[in-house]
């Protein structure tokens, strides 16, 4: 199998964060989004490595190193490297023990971890080059030239794609300019059940549960969101917003001012749209306070998470945003805020027949770290909500040690239940 390529018209390509993305990478402290495939039968190494090798030439970006110079970061393309997939000889038992890339390590790593009967297969990608939605569009491709490898014996030569711009170009060159942040006057302080970090050292979310539902389930419940004629994840935060709250011991009819941070891609809130490519990291935050009582309905409660994530979207708040990194409002100076991630239904990527994708993870890797000054923002549960395939998919992380055994386990049998209620009723 030839992997040769050629390669001089995408080696020693510059190009500087922009001061957004920039901010971003120091907020993130160097985040990797990891993509975990977890596969049954046969995989091919060989025409692994040479997907990989095709994808970094199709995609520049993902054959780099980023240096940092002074506040600001560099991205600069090299060769395309082979040892981009590394075999490991342990299996990988948590998806949490995977690596953090280091400027040293590249942007783009493939690991393959054996298991019985076939192989988990992680595929991690620096998030100062993509966000999560366009990561996922490199882990499909890899799989989609992996696929035509093995049933061609072909490898491919896809054109190679225009390097990302900042979020900055892109607003400029649509006349977008930066303006001062809508005041969230009404922002007050909000509560969580979980106990708050006392010391400067972060913890990096854990891994509380993963709850997949079987296709009927997701069906029903995606029939549930059209009868009430709203979306599936409409009802999923209003029902996530009354677990957390009961966690909070309070009276049945007192009001709790919950927090919700909802990731938001702003790609599509431009004019004109931009492409997925076009932007590397085109997910700004969308910030919500909501005051909710034990018996209040899910669908009201979500309706209103979801009125003021559009009132971020036509305030311009949300776009504006890019600009204001660093204010408090967006580096968790009000909270704490629970964090909901929807990037909705995720295509299964193809895969050949021989070899089965039995179960999918996803994971945002980031190094310990100490918070200048000791101060820490406010912290709360992460919830990851996606349709892998027709299976719906509830994801819940929290700080280490923030949640005992038994709230976490009362969040989850409180959640599922609902969810249920809703699908069957």
């Amino acid at each position: 199998m030839n992997t040769t390529m050629r390669a001089t018209d995408t080696v020693d390509i510059h190009r500087m964060l922009s001061v957004a993305e920039s901010e971003l990478n120091h907020l993130r402290k160097y985040t990797t989004i990891w993509y975990v495939a977890w596969l049954r039968g046969d995989l091919d190494i060989s025409a692994l490595r040479a997907a990989a090798t095709a994808l970094q030439h199709k995609h520049p970006f993902l054959a780099a190193r980023v240096d940092p110079v002074g506040r600001r970061f560099r991205v600069t393309t090299e060769p395309v490297r082979d040892a981009v997939v590394a075999l490991r000889t342990e299996p990988l038992d948590d998806v949490a023990t995977l690596p953090v890339l280091s400027l040293d390590d590249g942007t783009f790593a493939v690991l393959v971890h054996p298991r019985e009967a076939g192989h988990a297969v992680a595929v991690g990608v620096d998030h100062s080059i993509a966000d999560a939605r366009l990561s996922y569009v490199y882990f499909y491709e890899l799989w989609e030239l992996y696929t035509q490898i093995v049933t061609t014996g072909e490898i491919p030569h896809p054109p190679r794609q225009p390097i990302p711009v900042a979020p900055e170009s892109a607003m400029e060159s649509r006349g977008l300019m930066r303006t001062a942040l809508p005041d969230k006057h009404w922002f007050g302080a909000t509560s969580w059940g979980g106990r708050q970090q006392e010391s400067s050292a972060a913890s990096a979310p854990v891994l509380g549960w993963k709850q997949r539902f079987d296709p009927e389930t997701s069906a029903a419940l995606r029939t549930a969101a059209r009868q009430r004629q709203t979306t599936v994840n409409t009802l999923i935060t209003g029902v996530i917003a009354l677990a957390e709250r009961a966690l909070i011991f309070v009276d049945t009819d007192e009001p709790v001012n919950l927090g919700f941070e909802s990731l938001v891609d702003y790609r599509r809130h431009l004019t004109p749209p931009a492409e997925l490519g076009e932007i590397a990291n085109g997910i700004m935050i969308a910030r919500s306070q909501v005051l909710v009582r034990g018996n209040d309905d899910p669908v009201q409660i979500g309706a209103e998470v979801a009125r003021q994530i559009h009132e971020d979207i036509d305030t311009g708040f949300l776009v504006q945003s890019v600009h204001h990194i660093a204010d408090g409002v967006l580096a968790g100076g009000f909270g704490p805020f629970i964090r909901i991630t929807n990037p909705g239904v995720l295509p299964i990527p193809p895969l050949p027949q021989d070899v089965i994708l039995e179960d999918f993870d996803a994971q945002l890797t980031t190094p310990p770290a100490t918070i200048a000054g000791g101060v820490l923002a406010p912290q709360a549960s992460r919830y990851e909500v996606y349709s892998i395939g027709d299976e719906f998919t509830i994801v819940c992380k929290f700080p280490e040690a923030s949640l005992t055994d038994d709230q976490a386990a009362a969040l989850r049998t409180d959640i599922v239940a609902r969810v249920h209620g809703l699908a069957n009723r």
